[in-house]
């Protein structure tokens, strides 16, 4: 389900970038238009949809203890 989620906010973010390049090559108020109605909120969707995937996933999680590295003792012995 979550491989689901990670395709959907690379779609929208390939979106959001499709919406880049018509800006960049003609700048004018209707290219700019499309990127601030369609390609910031597909970028936002897109960040906010991997971020909550990756939140599910646990990849924001701070960990307290570090763990010992395999065949280190520790400080001192």
């Amino acid at each position: 389900m979550s491989r689901l989620w990670v395709r959907l906010a690379c779609a929208l973010g390939l979106l959001a970038l499709a919406m880049i390049f018509p800006l960049v090559a003609r700048l004018s108020g209707q290219t700019a238009i499309w990127f601030v109605f369609i390609g910031m909120p597909a970028l936002a969707l897109a960040s906010l949809l991997y971020g909550i995937v990756a939140w599910r996933a646990g990849g924001f999680h701070l960990r307290r203890e570090h763990p010992v590295a395999p065949g280190h003792q520790g400080r001192g012995r």
